[in-house]
């Protein structure tokens, strides 16, 4: 992911303006490597874990709502 997001980073439709840009402040912070996932769930409390799980399960929906919009708009073009 990390290259892509590079690359997107690299196009200035998406640079050049304020949307554009939190865009990819976004993608940039989820970026994560694979092998960091396993410290990352480390540093969780385990009196908060419920808390995390609740956020990450939202956020993954939200990413895939957000990729189904982008599915449908490319298909009608």
């Amino acid at each position: 992911p990390s290259s892509l997001v590079k690359m997107l980073a690299a196009d200035p439709s998406l640079r050049l303006n304020e949307q554009g840009r939190g865009l990819l402040r976004l993608l940039v912070t989820q970026t994560i490597d694979p092998a960091e996932w396993s410290s990352l769930v480390d540093v969780v409390p385990a009196h908060r874990a419920d808390v995390v799980i609740e956020l990450a399960e939202s956020f993954s929906a939200t990413w895939s709502r957000f990729a189904d919009e982008l599915k449908r708009r490319s298909m009608s073009t």
